[in-house]
Order: C-alpha cells, then structure tokens, then sequence
C-alpha cells in the first residue's frame, strides 16, 4: 500500500462507498435479475384413431315363401335374429316354438320387394336342381349378405320376370347353357355363367352382370359358396 494513503483516508472512502450504496437502495435501485424465460410445454402428436369400418348387416334374413317350415328354421345361420316373411306366409306352431328358443323375432313384411335394396341382398333361385339352397346360406351370411330364397318358380322364362335388376340374383340349376340363353333374352339382364374363382369378379364387372348362374353339381358346394361371395363383392363393391 503506497505511504500516502493512511488509515483516515481508507476509511473516508469506505464510508463514502457505504453511503453511495444506501443511497441508491433508498431510491428503488435494484441489481438487475435474470428472469428465466418459460419453456412451451411440449404438444402431444395425435394418435390416430382407427376408423371403424362399415361393416354390413348379417342378423336379418329375408325367406319369401308361402308356408315356412320347422326344416327352414332349423337351417338359418347362427347369427340371425330377425327373419322376414311375406304377410301372408302360412307358418307353424313348430316354427314359432324353434323361434321363440332360438331368440329370433318374426317380421312380417308387407312389401317384400321394398326390403331387398340394401346392397348386400342375394336372390337366390333354384331351378331344376337337387340342390338345396340351405345348404349355402352359412358362407354368404358370415360374408355379410342377406339371402332371400325364392320358390315356385320352374321355368327360366316365368323366372326372368321375376328378376330385381338392382339386387345380385343368383340361379341355381343343372341347365346352365338354357338359363343363360333365356335370361339374357331380357334388356336390363346380364346373366353370367360362373365357374372360375379367379375370373368372377372380373366377369361381374366388365359385363355389370346382375345374374350369376352355376351348377353346384358341377362346381362343387365349396366352390358354389365362394363363387357367389365373390360375385357380391364385386357387384356391390
């Protein structure tokens, strides 16, 4: 420390350092002070929901016949819980009692043709054929179709008046070159034979067929099955 500065002096100094500080607190002077900067909180990415698919009605079935029978219940898919009748069906008490177990409620319906535009409708006739539709109606309910079963018709020319141009037909029958002969003959129907998997969907669409015929005698019943659903697909797809 240099001999100049005695004591008297550093402690004027100190003292005015002292002062200068008060002074400055006094007067609301403040050290300045970081204020921290606020973080965004990150935003969550959405996660996409899945969007359920629109999935077809496989609980009604719709058989127009005149009299039901107890063989016709008892051959309904498992999943159905309404059967559609005509109005003026003639129906059993054994019919009603293998109903009522089987939880599936009886609708009668006054205009049946209003009940087949649903896009997932199959007329299904059988002509000339040992075959029984029944037999079939498993696969084409699980694809999500509703099969109707149509009788009294015997002939292709009575059958082709009967055809519901907006609804896929299906025809079952041992006469397949006789069918396709006669229904064709009609504007507005597109009768396709059907006998290979690979070119059923193709065949439908290219002809916009609306008339499937098959001999499940020929094609087999496994076959027959997956014949008609891929038909469906392509005719309402």
């Amino acid at each position: 420390m240099p001999a100049s500065l005695d004591t008297t002096r550093i402690e004027q100094i100190v003292r005015g350092i002292v002062n200068r500080v008060a002074t400055g607190a006094s007067q609301g002077e403040v050290a300045p002070t970081r204020v921290p900067v606020p973080v965004p909180a990150p935003v969550p990415t959405p996660v996409p929901q899945p969007v359920p698919s629109a999935k077809r009605s496989t609980d009604t079935f719709l058989l127009e016949k005149r009299v039901v029978t107890l063989r016709d219940v008892e051959r309904l898919p498992l999943s159905v819980r309404r059967l559609g009748i005509p109005v003026n069906a003639l129906v059993t008490p054994a019919v009603l009692d293998e109903l009522s177990e089987r939880k599936i409620t009886l609708v009668r319906v006054t205009e049946f043709s209003q009940t087949k535009k649903r896009g997932n409708g199959l007329d299904v006739y059988t002509v000339r054929t040992g075959y029984h539709a029944e037999t079939f109606l498993p696969v084409w309910t699980r694809a999500g179709y509703v099969p109707r079963l149509l009788e009294g018709e015997t002939d292709f020319a009575s059958l082709r008046k009967m055809l519901d141009l907006e609804t896929l037909s299906i025809v079952l029958t041992s006469d397949v070159d006789e069918a396709l002969c006669l229904l064709n003959r009609d504007d507005g129907v597109f009768a396709i034979q059907a006998g290979s998997l690979a070119k059923i969907a193709g065949q439908v669409r290219k002809l916009s067929a609306n008339v499937v015929v098959l001999d499940p005698a020929q094609v087999g019943a496994y076959l027959t099955g997956r014949l008609v659903t891929a038909a469906a697909e392509a005719f309402y797809g």
